[in-house]
């Protein structure tokens, strides 16, 4: 990705930023976003910690930053399942996931299947439990690019399972109860 490219998506990233209404106390920025451009994340967002990652699809579970930051901003992610779930695990319960990832037309046909459109990049944030997506794509020096963005639930979800039962985690009935474990 050339460094034009790169810093046309950061931008645009960065205002969407300006017009979503959250103000978090910690921002994961998944990216090698340059001083400036953090400059200008740190002035939308003057009371938040920033945070920088260029390796969280790799995250686990035991990793210190587990559900504890309100908004992820994610440049250039490669758009599949394992790397939406890293984040929804890092998200806290309300927070919002803003990336940016790359459409099917940017490659070659063998690697076209890997980078779903729009449409099954939603899905795949709509079966990880994520609310409301909202996708679109630019074109950006004739680089297809999708944007998106999409809130963690601020309760639980239930999940029903082939057999009609109803589950729900210990911390999401917690929440519903207003209790703390």
């Amino acid at each position: 990705m050339t460094d034009v490219l790169t810093s046309e998506i950061h931008q645009e990233l960065i205002d969407r930023l300006g017009y979503i209404q959250v103000t978090p106390k910690k921002v994961l920025l998944v990216g090698e976003f340059s001083l400036p451009e953090r400059r200008k994340i740190e002035a939308i967002y003057p009371k938040a910690e920033l945070h920088a990652d260029l390796l969280s699809d790799k995250s686990d579970k035991s990793d210190k930053n587990f559900k504890t930051f309100e908004v992820i901003v994610a440049s250039a992610v490669s758009p599949e399942t394992p790397i939406f779930s890293s984040f929804f695990d890092r998200l806290s319960q309300g927070g919002m996931l803003l990336f940016s990832t790359f459409g099917p037309s940017v490659f070659c046909p063998k690697l076209q299947e890997r980078y779903p459109d729009m449409h099954d990049t939603g899905d795949i944030l709509w079966n990880l439990g994520f609310e409301n997506p909202v996708m679109d794509t630019e074109f950006l020096h004739s680089t297809e690019v999708v944007f998106g963005h999409a809130w963690k639930p601020a309760t639980a979800k239930q999940i029903k399972d082939a057999e009609g039962s109803i589950r729900v985690s210990i911390e999401g009935l917690l929440k519903s109860l207003k209790l703390k474990r």
